[in-house]
């Protein structure tokens, strides 16, 4: 991912270059990181895109891969439970913290070290087959 969330695939041989594919499997965005991770189980990997600009209307994102051929991506946030909050999202990290055999989500979110602004908690998401539920503060 380069410059606003790009994805390149590998041609292979025999000129081994990158390809931007970001338009052709639908992966619209304009952040510039993400966590990919196979949230359903399917097997292939999909993305978790966040966002920092609180301000510009956007809201972290959850990409699901449809896999072979087309490897499309679609966005499935709305369909994923609490995926998404109101606070700048700087990254996150899958796994799975409860052994279940279905990745979690562990959302880092921007801190203000000022007087003014108060800091933005970070957020565990526990995923129940799909779906996601916010367990930060059951989880202390």
């Amino acid at each position: 991912m380069i410059g606003g969330c790009k994805l390149f695939r590998n041609s292979g041989p025999p000129r081994w270059k990158f390809v931007d594919v970001t338009d052709q499997v639908g992966l619209e965005a304009e952040w510039s990181s993400g966590a990919w991770g196979d949230y359903n189980n399917d097997g292939y990997l999909d993305i978790f895109v966040p966002q920092f600009f609180i301000h510009s209307g956007k809201k972290d994102t959850l990409w699901r891969n449809s896999g072979p051929p087309d490897y499309v991506f679609t966005d499935v946030t709305d369909q994923s439970g609490d995926i998404s909050d109101d606070w700048p999202t700087k990254n996150a990290v899958w796994f799975d913290y409860d052994l279940d055999g279905w990745l979690d989500l562990y959302v880092v979110n921007y801190e203000l070290w000022t007087t003014i602004n108060k800091n933005f908690p970070d957020r565990l998401l526990h995923n129940q087959k799909g779906k996601f539920v916010d367990v930060t503060e059951k989880m202390g």
